[in-house]
């Protein structure tokens, strides 16, 4: 039981990475250009 808990708590913390990850691209995106732009590939 111990060890299905780490590994979830690994889990939400490794999602909760990304989401982050995520919102620093769109602010820098947004930072810079001054415009909402969601396609990262593009720029």
């Amino acid at each position: 039981m111990a060890e299905l808990l780490v590994q979830q708590l690994v889990n939400w913390i490794t999602l909760g990475c990304i989401y982050a990850l995520l919102a620093i691209g769109f602010s820098l995106i947004f930072g810079v250009l001054n415009v909402i732009h969601f396609s990262h590939g593009d720029v």
